[in-house]
C-alpha cells in the first residue's frame, strides 16, 4: 500500500500591521472681527463703546469711538478737565485768527452757551463755513483746513495736556445726505491715562436762513471767547431739519431739539426756509410741521453716550410736540 504523500502545510501570511492614523491638526481659531475704523477715528479700546456715525456712513464702519472707561473717578474727572482745557485752548486760537470770521458755530459748544447746564457737555466743535457757496475740494477750502491744522497744533503742550502735532487725521462726511464737509482729529493725552481727541467738524455749502450773530462762548478756564454763531432760533430749526430728513436720526439731536423748543421761540417760517433747503423738500408747505411721530430715533446710541438722561423716545417725542405746537400759536 502506497505510502500518502504529506499534506502541505500552509504557513499563514502575516497580515500588515496598519499605520497608525494621524490625529487631525485642530481647526485654527478664527481671527477676531476687527472693525477698519475711519481715519478719523484714530483712538479705540481702553472702553470706549463703538458709536455708529451717521457723518461717516459712506465707509464700511461708520463709527467714531465714544470716550473711555477709567479706572477711579479721580481719573475720569482729571480726563473730562484736560478735554474741556484743549476745547478751551482751540476755541481761543480760532477767535484770534484770520479764519474767525469765516466760521459760524453751532453744535454743542453753542449749545452751551446758550442751555448752560442743560447741554450736553461738548466733545466736539462744528462749524459752518463762509461763504456758503464755497465748495469742500476747493482750493481756499483746503489752504483754510491746512492753516487751522497748522495753527491748532502750534503749541505742543496745554497746560500738563500733551498735543500731538504728528496725529491730526481728516475725512469726508455727510458724502451722502446734508451739506458735504470734513472733519478733522487731533489726539492728546495727559500723563497715565487715556488719550483723547477733538474732533472739528466744517460744513461747506450750507445755507443759513437768518444771519449769524456774534456770541460769547463761555470757557472752563479764562474769558468767554466771542465767535459767530447760529442764533437759538436757527440751531433749532437745523435740530427739527435733521431730524426729519436724516436716513439715521440721531437721539442727541432730538436731545438738543427739545432743549431749544423750551427756551427759543422759532417762526414757524424759519423751520420751512430751513426744510426747503434741503434738496429732496424744495415744496415743504409753509404751515406743515416735522412729522414726530414718524421718526424712528436711534435712541440707545444716545443714551449709551449720556446715561443720565431720564425717559424713553417716546417721552421726548411728545415733549418736543407739546413745544412746538405752543411756537405755532
Amino acid at each position: 500500500m502506497p505510502t500518502p504523500l504529506p499534506q502541505p502545510v500552509s504557513t499563514p501570511v502575516p497580515r500588515p500591521v496598519p499605520e497608525p492614523v494621524p490625529e487631525p491638526e485642530p481647526e485654527p481659531e478664527p481671527e477676531p472681527y476687527r472693525i477698519s475704523y475711519p481715519p478719523s477715528t484714530q483712538l479705540n479700546g481702553e472702553g470706549r463703546a463703538d458709536l455708529f456715525d451717521p457723518a461717516l456712513k459712506h465707509h464700511d464702519a461708520a463709527y467714531r469711538a465714544g470716550d473711555p472707561q477709567f479706572a477711579s473717578e479721580r481719573d475720569r474727572q482729571r480726563w473730562y478737565a484736560a478735554r474741556a482745557s484743549v476745547l478751551a485752548q482751540m476755541l481761543r486760537l480760532v477767535e484770534g485768527s484770520p479764519w474767525r470770521d469765516r466760521l459760524v458755530l453751532r453744535g454743542s459748544v453753542l449749545l452751551q452757551a446758550y442751555l448752560g447746564e442743560r447741554a450736553r457737555t461738548p466733545g466736539d466743535i462744528d462749524w459752518v463755513v463762509l461763504p456758503t457757496d464755497l465748495e469742500a475740494d476747493a482750493p481756499q477750502a483746503q489752504q483754510m483746513l491746512q492753516e487751522l491744522a497748522a495753527l491748532l497744533t502750534q503749541r505742543h503742550t496745554i497746560g500738563p495736556v500733551r498735543i500731538h502735532f504728528d496725529r491730526v487725521a481728516h475725512d469726508d462726511i455727510w458724502t451722502y445726505e446734508r451739506a458735504e464737509g470734513r472733519r478733522m482729529t487731533i489726539v492728546w493725552s495727559l500723563d497715565d491715562l487715556p488719550p483723547g481727541q477733538v474732533q472739528f467738524d466744517f460744513v461747506f455749502r450750507d445755507p443759513l436762513p437768518s444771519a449769524p450773530v456774534e456770541v460769547r462762548i463761555p470757557l472752563s478756564e479764562g474769558e468767554p471767547v466771542s465767535l459767530l454763531g447760529a442764533t437759538p432760533e436757527l440751531s433749532l430749526a437745523w435740530k427739527l431739519v435733521w431730524l426729519q430728513t436724516d436716513s439715521y436720526p440721531q437721539g442727541k439731536d432730538l436731545y438738543d431739539a427739545v432743549m431749544l423748543a423750551e427756551r427759543a421761540h422759532m417762526p414757524l417760517s424759519l423751520f420751512v426756509e430751513a426744510m426747503r433747503n434741503h434738496p429732496d423738500y424744495p415744496r415743504w408747505g409753509e404751515d406743515d410741521l416735522p412729522e414726530i411721530e414718524q421718526w424712528q430715533i436711534d435712541w440707545d446710541n444716545f443714551r449709551a453716550e449720556y446715561p443720565w438722561v431720564q425717559g424713553d423716545v417716546e417721552d421726548w417725542k411728545r415733549r418736543l410736540s407739546e413745544q412746538l405746537i405752543v411756537a405755532r400759536r
